[in-house]
């Protein structure tokens, strides 16, 4: 997992005390003075310990509740866009090694705008998909809003495929959307392209996010980390010699084959018990437990923990599995066939 993935993550799968919520979007503005944590600039692990020290609340939908203001002093902690692609940036060349923001940038993370973070001094405009990078940003909004592309994958032949980003604001706190390219020569705004947002506002999803508001990509040379992409295949499943149906594809990226849990649980004919509040899978089976939560490698069975080869996703709100845990989690027998590229599972 790159480097700007994983500080997005660390964002959009927060947690206080094992609970998965999601941090409010805030606004920056500097005259509320104490009603606002930070100006919506802080850290995030500034945010989440000033939380767990004031918030009383233990429940996802009450600890949003209490970020957003309705608490005794109306305090509003959260992030604002420009604050987040700052915040994800600065950790993720943190994690490569590389030089922070307020170097590159000469900017601290209080100080910095959706304006300072595209301006054409420290970011080239692009035109192409093919030409996007993780760790660039995306500007919105006649430069009212941006988001940060955290990991962009690609097809055998390096063609683009899709392009993954996060960003604070028009739809809810820190969360992450994603775009399917059809054509690399194009902008990722061009109508070929289909938009995916799991938003709170019905009219931003289904391409609405691109078409009500997308303006450009940039190319941030302020960000010296890891940038990287990743190659993805889609790939079929089967048990027992008979294909399992995915509402999304399946598929196999860096080694890793994931797909969703629900359809692989009715396949086998075990429970599965989604927990929110966690944002976990459960499965139950002849006798069997295996508990996955999203964005941890750890995975809790029978016998103890085991280290899974890659993180559990979500992906359009359902979670995509690395397919191996069945192996050591519930005894399904695992096996790859490369061609066509299929994961064949035995029980």
């Amino acid at each position: 997992m790159n480097a700007v993935k994983r500080a997005a993550f660390s964002w959009g799968y927060a947690a206080v005390d094992g609970v998965r919520f999601r941090i409010p979007w805030d606004i920056n503005e500097a005259e509320f003075g104490q009603r606002h944590y930070r100006f919506a600039k802080g850290t995030l692990g500034e945010i989440l310990t000033f939380t767990r020290a004031n918030c009383p609340y233990r429940t996802p939908m009450e600890i949003n509740r209490w970020m957003r203001g309705n608490n005794p002093t109306e305090l509003h902690v959260g992030i604002d866009c420009s604050g987040l692609v700052y915040r994800v940036l600065d950790e993720a060349a943190a994690l490569s090694g590389a030089p922070g923001l307020e170097q590159t940038l000469h900017s601290d993370a209080y100080n910095t705008s959706v304006d300072g973070l595209t301006d054409v001094s420290v970011a080239d405009p692009l035109s192409r998909a093919q030409d996007v990078q993780t760790g660039d940003v995306i500007r919105f909004n006649n430069g009212g809003h941006a988001g940060v592309i955290f990991d962009v994958s690609t097809d055998p032949g390096g063609r683009v495929t899709e392009v993954w980003f996060i960003h604070s604001g028009l739809s809810g706190g820190p969360h992450i959307a994603w775009i399917e390219v059809r054509d690399n020569n194009e902008d990722i705004g061009h109508s070929s392209t289909q938009w995916h947002e799991v938003s709170e506002r019905p009219w931003l999803a289904d391409n609405g996010l691109r078409d009500l508001y997308y303006q450009r990509t940039c190319h941030s040379r302020y960000y010296l980390g890891e940038r990287g992409r990743s190659i993805k295949i889609p790939i079929a499943v089967t048990l027992n010699g008979r294909p399992l149906n995915f509402p999304v594809a399946p598929f196999a990226r860096e080694g890793v084959s994931l797909a969703m849990a629900r359809p692989i649980a009715d396949g086998l004919g075990a429970d599965l018990v989604w927990n929110e509040s966690e944002q976990s899978a459960q499965f139950y089976w002849q006798g069997r437990f295996l508990k996955l939560q999203a964005a941890t490698t750890t995975a809790w069975t029978n016998s103890g923990t085991i280290t899974l080869v890659a993180e559990p996703e979500l992906i359009l709100d359902r979670m995509f599995m690395p397919i191996k845990a069945l192996e050591r989690g519930l005894g399904v027998r695992v096996t790859w066939q490369s061609w066509p590229p299929t994961v064949r599972l035995a029980t």
